[in-house]
């Protein structure tokens, strides 16, 4: 499903993915408050998913959706199979079967 370039992308996206996350907590305020290493771990842990949760998934659902919109590789399969809905989606609309369900009398193997 995936070719070469799109591994690519997706492990640098992981890296840089990591690489600000830890450069938020490195400069969070939860951790960076005085007094802070008197907290437990825990507590550490759950002020600083409350402060960076939803900036990191913004940064990750951004890439994502620059994977998505990229008219090459998974974004060109995305969008044809966007297409492909949208044929059937017609087809359905206009009374004629999806371009799947045309045959439905061979079995999965005659396919």
């Amino acid at each position: 499903m995936f070719g070469d370039g799109e591994v690519i992308k997706l492990v640098v996206f992981q890296e840089e993915l990591k690489n600000t996350t830890i450069k938020m907590a490195e400069q969070s305020k939860v951790l960076n408050t005085p007094g802070a290493e008197k907290q437990t771990k825990r507590e550490l842990f759950d002020a600083l998913r409350q402060e960076l949760e939803a900036p990191v998934l913004e940064k990750a659902s951004k890439s994502i959706w620059d994977l998505i919109l990229d008219s090459n590789g998974l974004g060109k399969e995305i969008s044809e199979m966007v297409e492909k809905g949208g044929a059937n989606e017609a087809a359905s609309i206009s009374g004629d079967p999806p371009a799947i369900l045309e045959d439905s009398s061979k079995s999965p193997n005659q396919v």
